[in-house]
């Protein structure tokens, strides 16, 4: 199986709580600031609990909450860029991976990947860096 591994503050989260905690925090507060409370503060109906679930969150507000500037900028992560998602795709795929497989792993519908699969995934797909153009 493809181990997934972020890099910047995702991936200081990803240390922490878990790849899926990483993922789920992107998709709540991507592209923006999170504030992360001390662990004493949280409560059931703090963002951080109902993103990640209240185990995952003790652990990045215990990790991140204690700090001086507990506000972290969060990164629209693997979602957030079209192209570094295709290419996600295309390496699973060339990896063996099953549709449902590579569609769970990265948050896409897996009527994208089996378009992937096939070449149809629309004409305003990035291009392939390593095929040359016919121009």
């Amino acid at each position: 199986m493809t181990e997934i591994v972020l890099d910047g503050v995702l991936g200081e989260i990803q240390a922490v709580a878990g790849l899926a905690a990483s993922l789920q925090i992107c998709a709540v507060k991507g592209g923006g600031p999170a504030y992360f409370c001390s662990e004493e503060r949280l409560t059931e109906d703090n963002w951080l609990v109902q993103a990640v679930g209240w185990e995952a969150a003790r652990l990045l507000a215990r990790e991140f909450g204690g700090r001086a500037n507990p506000q972290l900028k969060i990164p629209l992560g693997p979602a957030g860029s079209r192209r570094k998602q295709w290419a996600a795709i295309r390496k699973m795929l060339a990896e063996g991976k099953s549709a449902i497989e590579i569609a769970r792993t990265l948050g896409v519908d897996e009527k994208t990947v089996r378009r992937h699969r096939t070449g149809k995934s629309g004409k305003n797909r990035p291009s392939d860096p390593r095929q040359g153009s016919f121009l």
